[in-house]
Order: C-alpha cells, then sequence, then structure tokens
C-alpha cells in the first residue's frame, strides 16, 4: 500500500478556484495530492502543473459495489442545486473507489472550496466567489 496522500474528488463540475485551494494545500505538504474528477471537467480546470496534481478521470475508476448503489438508491435531492447533496455525498464514494484501484490506504480528503485568505500567503491570488 502507499503512503499517505490528500485527495479532492467531484462528480460534477470542479469550482473556478481549485486551482488556488491546492495551491494552498502544496504550501502545507509535499505528500501526493489526487483530484479524481470528470474528464469533461478535467478538461476545463486550469490547474497550474508545477504543483504536481495527480489529476484521474473517474470514468478509469471502477465504482464499487457500494457506490453503484448509493447511485441507485440514493434519497438525495438531484434537483436541488443541480444536484448539490448528491454530489458532496458521492465525491466520498468516488475516492473510496479510487483507494481501492489505486492500493491506497490511507488518503485525506481535501474540501475544494475551504481556503485561507490570500493575505495570509503572499502570492496567491485571491478568486473570484461563484455569483459575484
Amino acid at each position: 500500500m502507499s503512503d499517505a496522500r490528500y485527495a479532492t474528488a467531484s462528480s460534477g463540475l470542479l469550482p473556478p478556484w481549485l486551482a488556488a485551494t491546492l495551491a494552498q494545500a502544496r504550501l502545507f505538504t509535499a505528500a501526493p495530492i489526487l483530484l479524481l474528477a470528470s474528464a469533461t471537467a478535467i478538461s476545463h480546470a486550469k490547474l497550474p502543473v508545477s504543483l504536481g496534481i495527480d489529476v484521474r478521470p473517474v470514468e478509469a475508476i471502477e465504482a464499487t459495489d457500494k457506490h453503484e448503489l448509493f447511485r441507485e438508491l440514493s434519497p438525495l435531492d438531484r434537483s436541488f442545486r443541480n444536484g448539490f447533496w448528491t454530489y458532496t455525498t458521492e465525491r466520498f464514494f468516488i475516492i473510496e473507489s479510487a483507494m481501492l484501484a489505486l492500493g491506497l490506504q490511507n488518503v485525506v480528503h481535501i474540501e475544494n472550496d475551504a481556503r485561507v485568505p490570500s493575505q495570509s500567503f503572499p502570492g496567491l491570488e485571491v478568486a473570484p466567489r461563484a455569483g459575484r
């Protein structure tokens, strides 16, 4: 099994501030960081290569039986905010599927919308908030 790493996952669109969030995460760790998202979302992401993020399309990772069951039976409202609750829950099934597929044992989930204000870290850009 591999050493500890960090991961963020999305079964929907990636937020425009993801690069800034991952840049901040990189300031705190040299450990591998894994981004799991749809191939379409990845194609629109603007992540600097210098961050060294391991980017994997979810389509290339086989879903676990639990993940498939979640997709089939989830009572979460798929219409609220374009499936917000479904996506926020499904990301943990995606991480579990990736852990099994990649032989990972110790993974810490990174919230992709939690950032420290850039004033704390000179040189980091503040990404605009959605809807503003």
